[in-house]
């Protein structure tokens, strides 16, 4: 009987501080998506208006654990867009745990760097699209030529 209460309790406790985090999570990408760097803001404004079935959540929380830059949910792909401080080496192995962590999960995960996005957001928008694997996709950065 005791060893049931106990077990109870831990049930218990285990809940809350999973539902405590879910929301520290939730509350801290909200704050997030309306924050965007001034890069994903860029490839924001090139993504957000694809189809349905490519639909993007910006800062979208993966895994229960890790919140992503950008996520296509119905193709499992998660996109980040990486600042200069990602060159770090503590940074690095932390990214490289979430990257791990999310493909265990079934998502495949492409980076990019400030500089990558900054440079041509159309380019990145096209290596996105061959990423979705779609034919169907067109990508409004395929309307221009690649000297504008």
């Amino acid at each position: 009987m005791k060893n049931q209460r106990q077990r109870q309790k831990q049930a218990k406790a285990a809940r809350k501080a999973y539902k405590s985090k879910r929301a520290r999570l939730k509350t801290f990408s909200r704050m997030m998506r309306r924050n965007l760097t001034g890069p994903e803001y860029s490839l924001w404004q090139i993504i957000r208006g694809w189809p349905k079935p490519f639909n993007c959540l910006p800062q979208f929380i993966i895994c229960n654990a890790y919140i992503a830059d950008f996520a296509f949910p119905r193709r499992r792909l998660v996109v980040e867009v990486d600042d200069p401080g990602h060159e770090r080496p503590s940074r690095r192995w932390y990214d490289q745990k979430r990257t791990d962590a999310m493909e265990r999960d079934g998502w495949r995960v492409i980076r990019f760097t400030n500089a990558e996005v900054t440079a041509d957001e159309f380019a990145v928008g096209r290596r996105i699209v061959e990423a979705l694997g779609s034919t169907q996709l067109v990508c409004p950065c395929a309307y221009l030529s690649d000297g504008e």
